[in-house]
């Protein structure tokens, strides 16, 4: 009865161990996708203020066309 319950608690252990490797691996992806989404997110803030700023420059030219055409 001894060697059962010796043989289940190594069992146990080493399926806790495999758990903790697990985990590992998990919150390693989940950090390395955290990264790549903060750099994706700052380059689409740095598109966008780009876009507005040379619609700011158009937007007196179509003001002008418009005005021409009225």
């Amino acid at each position: 009865m001894i060697n059962n319950v010796n043989q289940t608690l190594r069992k146990g252990m080493g399926t806790l161990e495999e758990t903790n490797k697990t985990l590992e691996e998990v919150r390693n992806a989940v950090h390395g996708l955290t990264q790549e989404s903060k750099k994706l997110i700052h380059s689409a803030n740095q598109i966008t203020a780009d876009v507005k700023g040379k619609m700011e420059n158009v937007d007196p030219l179509l003001e002008s066309a418009q005005d021409v055409g009225e």
